[in-house]
């Protein structure tokens, strides 16, 4: 059974929506609210994640996407940062506004698979529906306290640490090294700082 899996690649699909559309902060830079073509390929890319062939979204569609993007970081900062009871309602929510529920589907390029939403629903409410039952799923397990927000100023990216012993605390090597330069950089301030107050 690929239910697992499935889920697992629509969680790996909300992650990116999330953290495209969600953090005003993000490897050390602000970011501008993702509109036009930048929405689009963001919007494709998170689905690239979720599904081998991604469907044509309108102008309509991405932009739906995007403002669920948004509003899944909000429910993933608030589950990493602890307010458990916060995330649950905002995505209980979700999940009665998109009208999830189990279906299964044909594709014309696989076999069937399970959604949760019906095949009336735009493509872009099918994949946000999964995305928000792929979070449920997530946030009601053990793994819920894997949910990270990178530990690096200025960066509020969301990762899963699937670190052995759960010691990651940034969302990419980029961060990593920024947080190591600054760190270096407060130490020699520090000891020069000493160095100037004995002589």
């Amino acid at each position: 059974m690929d239910v697992t899996l499935h889920l697992q690649s629509a969680l790996e699909g909300a992650l990116s929506l999330a953290n495209s559309f969600g953090p005003e902060l993000a490897f050390g830079r602000s970011l501008k609210p993702q509109t036009g073509e930048t929405a689009r390929t963001m919007t494709a890319e998170a689905l690239l994640l979720a599904i081998t062939t991604p469907p044509e979204l309108t102008g309509a569609e991405v932009e739906f996407m995007g403002l669920m993007g948004a509003r899944l970081w909000t429910v993933l900062a608030d589950a990493a940062s602890g307010n458990a009871g916060s995330a649950a309602a905002a995505v209980n929510q979700m999940l009665l506004e998109q009208d999830v529920r189990p279906y299964l589907m044909e594709h014309a390029h696989g076999p069937w698979h399970l959604h949760f939403s019906t095949p009336d629903a735009s493509p872009a409410e099918q994949w946000t529906g999964d995305f928000a039952v792929a979070i449920a799923m997530l946030l009601g397990s053990a793994d819920a306290e894997n949910l990270k927000l990178c530990g690096a100023i200025r960066c509020d990216r969301l990762f899963i640490d699937v670190t052995r012993n759960h010691s990651r605390r940034f969302c990419s090597t980029s961060c990593q090294t920024r947080a190591k330069v600054a760190a270096h950089r407060q130490r020699k301030q520090t000891q020069d700082g000493h160095s100037q107050i004995q002589a």
